[in-house]
Parts: C-alpha cells; structure tokens; sequence
C-alpha cells in the first residue's frame, strides 16, 4: 500500500509553487482526512484543475475545503497559499456572507451558478487592488448521484470592466451641452457632477479657475468632497508645504502629488464606493481660459486608492482633463461671444436711437424752416421776427415748438389768438 506522502507526491506532482506546497499539507489533519482516502471524484476533479492555465479551484465538503491552482493564485496573490486545504469560511472571512451562500447553493444541489464581472478586492502586487471576475460554479457528482463538492472556474475581466467605465465617463464628459454649460463656472458644475456619477472611476476632484478680475484661481466646484471649495483651497499643500495649484500655473505641467489624508483633515473626503480606503494621491492639470496661452485655473483628479496609477490610468485621466479643458474652454468662448452680441446689440440699439433723434430733429427742423416762411410772405416779417413770433407763440400756449410750426403748415397762419395778439407791426 502506497504511503500517504507517495499518494500526494503524485497528485501534485507539479513543480509550480501551489503543488509544491499542496504536497507538504498533512492532509490527514484537516477535514479532507488522508489522501488515500480521497474519493476519486475529488482526485479527478483536482488533476483537471491543476493541470489547467486557467485560474480553477475545488472547494469539497459541508465545509467547502479550498484547493486551487496555480493559476488562481498568481491572480489572487501568493498570501493565499496559506488558505490551501482551510474551510471557505476561514479562508475569507469577510467574504463569508457574500460569496459562501452561492457555492453553498451549489453543493447542495440547486444548480451551477454563473456571474459576470463579479467585484473582488486582492493583495497580489503590494497593495489592495479592486478587480473583477466572471465565475462560473459547477457540482462535482459521484457515482451515487450525490455531489461531493464544488468545481469553480474563473476568468478575470479587471481591464475590460474598467476599459468600459473609463470610456463612458469620457463620453460623457465630452457630451456635455453648452445649453447647460454657457459659462466656465457652469461648466465646472456640470463636469463635477458627471464624475460624481460614478465615483468608482475617479474617486473625487476640483477645479480651481480665474475669473475676470479674480487672482489668484478660485476653487469653484468639487465632488467626493464634504469640504467647502475655500477650505480645499486652504488646505491643499503637497510635501512641501507648497500649494500645488500654484505649481501647476506656474510651470504649465501637471503633476503627481501624494499624502492627501495627511494634508487634509478627517472628514474631508466622502465614503470610496470601493471600500474603505480614501484617496492618497492625485494628478493636478492645468487649465488655459479663452485667449490665455498661459494656465489660469487648475483641475484635481483624485487617484482611486485601489487602482495603481500605470500607464493606461495614467492615459485616462490625461484624456479625461483634455476633455474637461475643452469644455470649460468652449463655454468660456460661448461666454464671450454671448458679450460681444450683448455689445454690439446695445451699440446697434444706441445707434438707431441716435438715428431717430437725428430724423426727428431734421423733421423738426424743417417744419420750422417752412413755417417761417409762411409767416414772413404773410405778415412781411424778417426771418428772426417770424421765429421770435412761432417762439413765442409756443411759450404762450404751452406748446411745442414744432407743434405749433405744424399748424402754420396746415393752416397758412399762427393759430387765431396768437395770431391776433402777436402779429408783429409791417415793417415800413
């Protein structure tokens, strides 16, 4: 009869670490009892996975021992090792409520499962990194028909789930309306609240913007943020103490800053849909307005603590503040095209007044040139006595001028008591 170290040695034969640690369990010490005593649908089920490059993994028993691949673990991380051969619920305790009442399901007969992009936080590459999986959960059935455990095989989807958000934030943020967006302040709120859509993508940010007659930039819109836009302000300093907007305007650049929970105080940043952990790090943008060559406002991308900002994040948000820039840039041109209409609708509404002042004037002018014409071919009368006799023919009957002047027209003669009491004597 074969040892119980020679029946292991054989059933992970691999030279990979998972097998090489699967055999150096005293399996007869966990609740799967002695290799030897293995059923062989456990035996087949764990050859199979363990000669697959896809990420597989057994979980037996009432208990739902774990035994993986080597697959699964460079997915999950080399910490799991240490799970191999342990209860589910002892292997991830604080999964225990949301994953275990599924394979729990499985095992006992209501069928497989299958779930698409399934959110799983792990430690592989020195931080806690959020990811996602599609897994797909079968029954392992013996010869009786009765199912002795749980065959799960998983395919990780992390770079599309994210690829997907990344795009439609961009979408949306280049879908912005200038109705909605008609000046660079309004523009500012629009955009915060597109990222504040989902937050799982870019966990907070602010912009930061010169107005007319405004210096240095204002904080005027944030998201993911409780604190007001004058305490961000305030409080933004990188590990320098400088303030890193002000870096940002004066080099043109943007730049990586690190040690927000410590620049900030508690409270400031709003609960990560993620998970607990808050943004440490951000990427500051600068911000060109209408005519500007140089910088006159500042953009804050918060880095999602469970992401590590490579090169494709890195990419991202360099798109997304070129998106942004855009926007608040094109609103600042709607803004002053809306001035110089305003301008020039008040230039051309003065000029037609001025014009209807001029017309009127000319009117008024020539009536009173042609009824002192009247006058002096009627009373033989100078030109500066006949205006003396309309003049004050206009004060004595408190009339205008050019009313009065539109009756001699009519009529060929002052108005008749005027006309008796102010005729002038014929001149010899």
């Amino acid at each position: 009869m074969e040892h119980r170290g020679e029946i292991a040695a054989r059933l992970f034969a691999g030279a990979d670490p998972t097998q090489a640690r699967l055999r150096g369990i005293d399996w007869s010490a966990t609740a799967l009892g002695p290799v030897s005593e293995w059923p062989a649908q456990l035996c087949t089920a764990l050859q199979i996975i363990l000669a697959s490059p896809m990420p597989m993994e057994v979980d037996w028993g009432p208990e739902l021992i774990r035994i993986f691949n080597d697959a699964a673990r460079v997915n999950l991380g080399a910490e799991h090792l240490d799970v191999l051969g342990r209860p589910w619920a002892e292997a991830w305790p604080d999964r225990r409520d949301t994953d275990e009442p599924a394979l729990r399901a499985v095992l006992e007969g209501h069928g497989a499962r299958h779930v698409e992009n399934y959110p799983l936080q792990v430690t592989r590459s020195g931080y806690q990194e959020q990811t996602y999986w599609t897994v797909s959960a079968s029954p392992i059935t013996g010869p009786d028909g009765n199912i002795g455990g749980v065959l799960a095989t998983t395919l990780e989807t992390t770079a599309e789930v994210l690829l997907t958000r990344r795009e439609r934030l961009l979408r949306e943020l280049g879908g912005i309306s200038l109705s909605t967006a008609r000046t660079p302040a309004t523009a500012c709120d629009a955009l915060m609240r597109v990222l504040g859509q989902d937050r799982s993508v870019i966990p907070c940010a602010w912009i930061y913007l010169a107005g007319e007659g405004i210096l240095p930039p204002q904080c005027l819109a944030s998201t993911g943020m409780y604190a007001s836009p004058a305490r961000l302000q305030a409080n933004f300093t990188d590990a320098d103490g400088e303030d890193p907007a002000a870096r940002v305007l004066a080099s043109g650049q943007p730049r990586l800053v690190a040690g927000l929970q410590r620049t900030f105080a508690s409270g400031t940043f709003q609960p990560n849909p993620l998970g607990p952990l808050l943004p440490e790090e951000a990427m500051v943008y600068p911000l060109s307005a209408v005519g500007q060559s140089a910088p006159d406002g500042a953009l804050v991308l918060g880095i999602n603590p469970y992401r590590r900002l490579d090169e494709a994040y890195r990419m991202f948000l360099d798109t997304a503040a070129r998106r942004m820039s855009a926007t608040i840039r094109d609103a600042g041109f709607l803004e002053a095209e809306q001035h110089r209409v305003r301008a020039l609708t008040e230039q051309h509404r003065h000029a037609q007044e001025q014009a209807g002042h001029l017309q009127t004037a000319l009117a008024s002018s020539r009536a009173i040139s042609y009824a002192i014409g009247i006058l002096m071919a009627l009373h033989k009368v100078t030109v500066n006595e006949a205006f003396t006799l309309l003049r004050t023919c206009s004060r004595d009957s408190n009339r205008k001028l050019y009313d009065v002047a539109g009756d001699v027209m009519h009529t060929g003669a002052l108005p008749r008591a005027a006309a008796s009491e102010h005729r002038p004597r014929p001149r010899p």
